[in-house]
């Protein structure tokens, strides 16, 4: 093209490209690139090239004279004499059409499996406990529950037996669909446990929850050697004797008592753990905790501690976890629930959120 965008020479491979010769391609649409532009935007792109003095590369979509519909990639230059002056446009056509076509593919993929994992998200928010439920036995209380995705590996778990409200904290192997996975397994297992059975001791619930896991994980691959299980905490309360039972697979129960903490461990070993990984019977430790007034307690998953973050990039750590609950255990549970995503927030920052996060906390 001339400098005024007037079209004077094609290649064979436009021709080829788009069904027709330049002298057609001037009958049928017009004499400069204004006009033959497949793209609504030239004007601003062909403005954009000659004040910058550079190369302007864009996409558009280009119906061929013989009928199918192509994409081009064209890379629009601009080419100036001696003095500075503007001679010549030069526009450079690439067939994009299958890249183009791919992509549709790919959007309508991800589309779909978006969809789908959204659907999975209703049926895991579901079989949820009542959050109203939950605070009509537990009236001082919150659950602060993020996912990292649309789907969570981590997930709460209550039941009402009597006198005693049985709450529990679970981590599952992975986060998404994975994890989403194992989490229906473990809470379907757990109804059946405390609900089917009536197992109500925390340290009987986890034997029974270990044994359940593992003939589900392995009994059509008994050969399987994933890790695969979940790490919880669980806690049943007598609201009648305010006495508190626990046990966990890996996680801890802290305690706010008087002006003082204190953290009650659970077993150094995880939900899905084989009898033959161990020197000795596999048996979770239930310990008894006499709660009095004022006192609160707390469970979570590991995702909280586990965020990047701060100044440095680095993990928040169990420590300035439990640092951030000391200073928001005085507050109703309402605005603690508010103060964990402000202080989750302020730590992230612009990092990106890397695990499923639970925490749950309360006061008989």
């Amino acid at each position: 093209m001339d400098a005024q965008g007037r079209l004077e020479w094609v290649n064979y491979s436009f021709e080829k490209l788009n069904g027709m010769t330049l002298d057609e391609l001037k009958k049928l649409k017009g004499e400069s690139i204004y006009e033959v532009s497949n793209h609504p935007d030239i004007k601003t792109i062909i403005d954009k090239c000659i004040s910058g003095k550079c190369s302007v590369v864009y996409e558009s979509k280009n119906l061929n004279k013989k009928g199918p519909v192509t994409w081009e990639s064209s890379t629009l230059t601009p080419i100036y004499g001696e003095t500075g002056n503007l001679q010549k446009l030069i526009i450079i056509d690439t067939d994009v059409t299958e890249r183009k076509m791919n992509e549709v593919i790919i959007r309508q993929k991800n589309k779909d499996i978006t969809d789908s994992i959204e659907y999975a998200k209703r049926i895991q928010t579901s079989i949820l406990p009542s959050l109203e439920n939950i605070q009509q036995s537990l009236p001082k209380s919150f659950i602060f529950f993020l996912q990292k995705d649309i789907v969570s590996g981590d997930f709460y778990w209550f039941a009402l037996k009597d006198d005693c409200v049985i709450i529990a904290c679970v981590d599952c192997t992975g986060h998404g669909v994975p994890g989403a996975f194992m989490s229906l397994i473990g809470y379907n297992i757990l109804n059946n446990i405390v609900n089917d059975n009536d197992i109500v001791e925390p340290g009987k619930i986890l034997d029974e929850l270990n044994k359940g896991v593992i003939k589900a994980l392995y009994q059509n691959n008994p050969n399987n050697s994933s890790k695969d299980g979940m790490d919880i905490a669980i806690c049943n309360i007598n609201l009648k004797t305010n006495e508190i039972q626990f046990a966990g697979a890996m996680r801890p129960l802290y305690i706010f008592r008087k002006g003082e903490f204190e953290e009650v461990k659970g077993d150094k070993m995880s939900i899905g753990t084989k009898e033959s990984d161990r020197d000795h019977e596999i048996k979770f430790t239930n310990k008894i905790i006499k709660a009095d007034k004022g006192d609160i307690f707390y469970i979570s998953s590991d995702g909280y501690a586990d965020q990047f973050g701060g100044e440095n990039g680095k993990k928040m750590m169990t420590k300035n976890f439990k640092e951030i609950l000391n200073t928001i255990k005085e507050k109703s549970f309402e605005e603690q629930h508010k103060l964990m995503m402000k202080h989750h927030q302020q730590w992230k920052g612009d990092f990106e959120q890397v695990d499923d996060i639970l925490v749950i906390g309360f006061e008989i």
